[in-house]
């Protein structure tokens, strides 16, 4: 199983956790375990935030967005 290292952010701000090492089979997967919310990538609009970085190419993050309801 792949693994990630996740960062949270609440409103833009950082949570205040480090970077969570967590195994998962997707990179959107380990973002909802971390955070504890469903989220999507590429969505425009959204407070909570995960960025996304896969050990083995740490140069290619991928950002999740929560949409606002």
């Amino acid at each position: 199983m792949p693994t990630f290292f996740v960062q949270c952010f609440e409103a833009g701000r950082w949570d205040g956790q480090d970077q969570r090492k967590v195994e998962a089979a997707t990179a959107q997967e380990a973002a909802e375990a971390v955070c504890s919310e469903k989220l999507a990538e590429g969505a425009k609009l959204g407070t909570l935030r995960a960025k996304v970085t896969p050990l083995q190419k740490p140069q290619i993050a991928v950002t999740f967005r929560r949409a606002d309801t």
